[in-house]
């Protein structure tokens, strides 16, 4: 999507649902094979035997319903539409799922079977939902707001390299002006104090010839 290419999006999206599809319908087959295997390995109660034998279809269809739905979930959200998908997931978790859930416990006085039922009838709700919305996506716009959405952001990112560039260019500058400016000032100290000395031992040299007497010069009579 971000690179201007939605059709290939849009197919990539529907092999995904559709391999999510045959691996989640392998694994609930493989699990309803089990239905006399697994319950014996959980409890040794018969009565509990008996209830988790007849969850087992409800179980492996609300795994179809729940995986497709997990995969149309992201499949939305990566159209940058993550708001959506999760209010339509609270949606049917609050008004359909617990609602159903509620009047199968303590209305009719269903077991785990209703409550059961009431997930799966979520799920697939959620599922259903969000399958109608990626098949009615307008893909070429999508594309165009997140290629607009990542250019924005490329944008601001070379904004922040180019602010700190800048500045760490300028706080090296002003480490080595104060360096210079240190070494400067060493350094003047020292010729200040050489030319302080010759200036000393020029004028004793002056004045120590001025004292002594030229000997080419006779002396008077």
């Amino acid at each position: 999507m971000g690179k201007g290419r939605p059709v290939t999006a849009k197919l990539a999206a529907y092999k995904t649902i559709f391999i999510a599809f045959m691996v989640t319908v392998l694994f609930s087959g493989i699990f309803l094979s089990l239905k006399d295997v697994l319950p014996p390995l959980l409890t040794t109660d018969p009565t509990i035997q008996g209830m988790l034998v007849e969850l087992f279809p409800l179980i492996a269809v609300g795994n179809v319903a729940m995986n497709i739905g997990m995969v149309c979930w992201a499949l939305v959200g990566a159209q940058n539409r993550y708001h959506l998908a999760t209010s339509i997931a609270a949606v049917s978790s609050l008004l359909v799922t617990v609602p159903i859930g509620v009047m199968m416990s303590v209305w009719l006085r269903i077991d785990l079977q209703g409550l059961a039922f009431a997930v799966v009838t979520g799920d697939t709700l959620t599922a259903t939902l969000l399958t109608v919305v990626l098949l009615m996506s307008d893909w070429e716009k999508l594309s165009i707001k997140i290629q607009a959405m990542v250019a924005a952001g490329a944008e601001e990112d070379s904004d922040d390299s180019s602010s700190s560039s800048s500045s760490s260019s300028s706080s090296s500058s002003s480490s080595s002006s104060s360096s210079s400016s240190r070494s400067f000032k060493r350094c003047g100290s020292k010729d200040i104090d050489a030319a302080i000395t010759t200036t000393s031992e020029s004028k004793s040299v002056s004045v120590g010839s001025k004292a002594t007497p030229d000997a080419r010069i006779p002396p008077i009579l």
